[in-house]
């Protein structure tokens, strides 16, 4: 049964109770490795209005923030929401932030209180949240360190005194916040790959209906299981997790993501719904276990990424589900777009999609600001309700990422199939985009290309000027275990069936690409790229 949005609340404290009351003891969240609460939608309620009093207790009201530093597990959930039931805005932090992303965000933020389990992984969080405290010298720090690991300490450094999670729950329910809306709901943080990173804030109302709308397009149930791999922390994880949630159907959350525990996990639980990134559904497919049995309770899985195709094929063919691609942001939250289940293997290859909520609005924009005409290339923008507030404490960057009529400038480069039902393609970042010989050319056209040769099991394609206004390709591929091929070979596989200018000036060939970890699942540094492939040109030439 798929309960109505048209009748989901738009505050988290009553859409607890409709949860509560439309679920009762049916599993919600189930933790998986690491020692948690059990958490029926009753019990996650109830736990929920439990901590909303001991928040209060502790001074924390509507219009503070507080800081979530825990891995993906029933206790991030349950502070959020009776967070967010309470006004108290939310801080994802992800686990992997050491000194200087904390004092980055810490200092942006300046939350009253911040979570933390000092039990997790054997990492000090306090010796790291102690460093990034030393160095913000005009911040005092938060008021209150609340540990989920099962005792409260005291320190020599009074800063890092910590107060007892499960104490705090022991306290009666409070009654739901019901005064006023709160600023925000949560902020996720941005990946910072063109600019210092930034905290998006978006109102609980918005990602609510949010939630509901995927439920809607994505034919969820209460039947339904999903796998939480990525963490809640970023938009990705936590779009995911709201959605189950509103469904009335179960998830499992893993603490770290581990792709021989995922196959298990959906094997032994019948998991059928999962979102990943591309190296990540790529390594589910390629795993030793990965069967049609063995993976048989799949019916959807999403993913983003720009050359899926081959992998579209062999999880509908060999393995029998479905694979979407998707389109988000932090800005926009995530799953703000993408296919239909019936659409065919070539559309579902795609990246971006069809709006999610159909009163979200997208449209193509030329660099002068003119907006295109359906099927022309440029900068999508977006306008509507799940888009944005704004950036916290960044009044510049929020005015300069949106239009003068007041669209969310994306610094995506796409195509506008359909602005009356909001289908789009995304083609890449306006600034991986390339213009060889005058025209412009999408990476991904050439990546796809070069993913054709049976020796290459990754691609990735960046530009580099000519001095001359255009751009060179540079390919940077990753080899096959056992299979070799030369620069020149893979060059010279290009020639059939693409233009030869959009064929690699040069082939790189690595061992691996530079990576950096993300909530929403680990991410290439272009930058190292293009700074590698500079001098890669300069040493031709």
């Amino acid at each position: 049964m798929t309960r109505p949005v048209a009748s989901d609340p738009t505050r988290v404290g009553p859409w607890l109770d409709s949860l509560a009351r439309d679920y009762g003891a049916k599993s919600a969240l189930i933790a998986d490795e690491v020692e948690a609460l059990p958490c029926s939608f009753h019990s996650l309620r109830d736990a929920c209005a439990a901590l909303a009093a001991g928040y209060a207790e502790k001074g924390l009201k509507a219009g503070d923030r507080l800081a979530i530093w825990l891995p993906n597990g029933p206790p991030w959930m349950i502070a959020h929401f009776a967070a967010a039931a309470s006004g108290i805005a939310t801080i994802p932090l992800n686990t992997w932030y050491r000194e200087s992303e904390l004092q980055h965000f810490l200092g942006v933020a300046r939350p009253r209180a911040i979570l933390l389990d000092t039990s997790f992984r054997d990492i000090d969080f306090l010796a790291v949240l102690k460093t990034a405290l030393d160095r913000l010298k005009d911040w005092p720090g938060p008021e209150h360190i609340i540990d989920v690991n099962e005792a409260s300490r005291s320190t020599n450094d009074s800063r890092l005194n910590t107060v007892s999670f499960k104490e705090l729950m022991s306290r009666p329910p409070k009654p739901w916040e019901t005064a006023k809306e709160p600023p925000f709901s949560i902020a996720f943080p941005t990946s910072g790959t063109t600019s210092a990173p930034k905290l998006a804030l978006h109102h609980e109302a918005a990602v609510l209906e949010h939630a509901g709308r995927i439920v809607e397009r994505a034919q969820w149930s209460e039947d339904d299981v999903l796998l939480s791999a990525l963490p809640p922390c970023g938009a990705y994880g936590y779009t995911l997790l709201m959605a189950a949630l509103t469904a009335g159907a179960r998830a499992i959350q893993m603490p770290t993501f581990d792709i021989d525990r995922a196959v298990e996990l959906i094997e032994s639980e019948k998991v059928t719904v999962m979102a990943v990134t591309e190296p990540l559904v790529r390594a589910l497919l390629d795993h030793p276990q990965a069967t049609r049995d063995s993976l048989g309770s799949l019916r959807l899985v999403f993913s983003a990424g720009s050359t899926l195709k081959d992998v579209v094929v062999l999880a509908q063919e060999i393995f029998g589900f479905q694979l979407a691609n998707v389109y988000g942001s932090s800005e926009l939250l995530a799953l703000a777009a993408f296919w239909d289940l019936d659409a065919n293997i070539d559309t579902r290859a795609q990246a971006g999609g069809v709006l999610t909520n159909r009163t979200m609005q997208v449209r193509a924009a030329a660099p002068n600001g003119e907006n295109l005409a359906t099927g022309e290339a440029g900068e999508l923008q977006f306008k509507g309700p799940i888009m944005m507030d704004g950036y916290l404490a960044n009044d510049s960057a929020s005015r300069s990422c949106k239009t003068e009529d007041g669209w969310f400038a994306s610094g995506d480069l796409g195509i506008v199939d359909d602005p009356l039902t909001g289908q789009f393609r995304y083609l890449s970042r306006l600034d991986d985009a390339l213009r060889i010989k005058g025209f412009l050319v999408d990476p991904a056209e050439i990546e796809s290309k070069l993913l054709d040769h049976p020796a290459i099991a990754a691609v990735q394609v960046v530009g580099v000027p000519d001095g001359r206004g255009e751009a060179l390709a540079v390919a940077f591929v990753l080899l096959k275990e056992g299979h070799a091929a030369t620069p020149e070979q893979l060059r010279e596989s290009c020639r059939t069936g693409m233009a030869s200018y959009k064929i690699p000036a040069i082939i790189e060939i690595l061992e691996s690409f530079p990576m950096t970890r993300s909530a929403n699942g680990d991410k290439i540094v272009k930058k190292q790229l293009r700074d590698t492939a500079r001098m890669l040109v300069n040493s031709e030439n």
